[in-house]
């Protein structure tokens, strides 16, 4: 019966979750969500930013800001064309040919763009990467003489082109034809099918907990990641309604894999205290209720909870001496013994 409730708690959560109506894979509700043509080339950071250090090594500087132009369009939250930008312009204004000086100008105006699209733990040192180089300009040329040349160079070299570097659309189309977005929310449904699939019965060997605990913390990671990715377009184009329902079921999947994750710890946590009453004829009352100290209490159910007061309660009470009480008191504090599913 206990099963049953758990399975129809999970299921209603796993409902809404494919309820809700998808509008940036596979869906129809706007034009905006029409995927690029099927025929178009997928691209990656690494792929691009090659492609311009082959162009920079031989001498093709033209060639070498037209790649690093389209990197900053496709990836301008990417930490490695944050890099390239600044090691294009520190090689152009030393460069003799004033073309390259003049291309490395316009970078120049372009990096400060860049910085809130970084992580936001890696924006303050994206900030003081670009005052550096600021300050390197200034001794060599003079910061306010750079700057007044960079508006007019990037004035005249955008006009009739900026959608061409900064459509978000265009960048938001061709993220959604790579199928990352697509391939991660089937993973993350996936993931959440077999937590309320999952047996409660202790397993003989390492539990399965364990091991799909930690495939949706990965799995969270790289969901986030994702959102940062979707939340620059939302932010660049607020009223997009693709764009909106991407950030929705990301957010959905995002809740409910942690839900999910707590629940696998709850599962492992009570795998281990069965496992604990039915060694209470063999084994030693301390080195029972070491196993117990692992667990974090605070993250039980009140149900588990329940049966881990009672059960360490019964376990220290056969305690025989002092020391044993205050060994087993100080690992149920400091957590010393180890832990499974976090």
């Amino acid at each position: 019966m206990g099963r049953k409730i758990v399975a129809t708690i999970f299921c209603c959560f796993l409902f809404g979750c494919f309820a809700a109506t998808v509008g940036c894979v596979g869906g129809k509700k706007t034009p905006e969500a029409v995927l690029p043509n099927p025929q178009q080339i997928s691209v990656d950071v690494d792929g691009v930013l090659l492609r311009h250090t082959d162009a920079v090594r031989n001498g093709e500087m033209d060639l070498a800001f037209d790649y690093l132009s389209a990197a900053m369009r496709l990836f301008p939250e990417s930490e490695k064309v944050f890099d390239q930008s600044i090691r294009f312009v520190e090689i152009s204004i030393n460069h003799s040919d004033d073309e390259a000086v003049f291309l490395g100008e316009i970078v120049l105006g372009r990096i400060e763009g860049l910085i809130p699209f970084q992580e936001i733990g890696k924006i303050a040192n994206a900030r003081r990467r670009f005052n550096q180089i600021m300050d390197e300009i200034d001794s060599l040329f003079g910061v306010e003489e750079v700057l007044e040349d960079t508006v007019s160079v990037g004035q005249s070299v955008d006009d009739g082109l900026s959608d061409l570097f900064t459509d978000p659309l265009e960048r938001f189309q061709l993220w959604l034809g790579d199928k990352q977005l697509e391939e991660w929310l089937f993973l993350a449904d996936d993931l959440i099918r077999q937590t309320i699939q999952l047996d409660m019965e202790p397993p003989r060997g390492e539990s399965p907990a364990t091991r799909l605990g930690q495939s949706i913390r990965d799995h969270i990671l790289s969901g986030e990641d994702i959102f940062r990715r979707v939340f620059v377009f939302s932010d660049e184009m607020p009223g997009n309604e693709s764009v909106r329902d991407c950030r929705r079921q990301i957010e959905s999947r995002l809740t409910n894999l942690s839900r999910a994750g707590e629940w696998l710890y709850n599962v492992w946590a009570y795998q281990r205290m069965v496992q604990v009453k039915e060694r209470q004829s063999t084994d030693a009352s301390l080195d029972l209720l070491i196993r117990l100290a692992a667990i974090d209490e605070g993250r039980l159910t009140p149900w588990f909870f329940e049966i881990y007061i009672d059960l360490w309660k019964r376990l220290f009470d056969r305690l025989t001496t002092d020391e044993e009480r205050v060994s087993a008191t100080k690992a149920r504090m400091l957590k010393q013994a180890t832990v499974g599913v976090q």
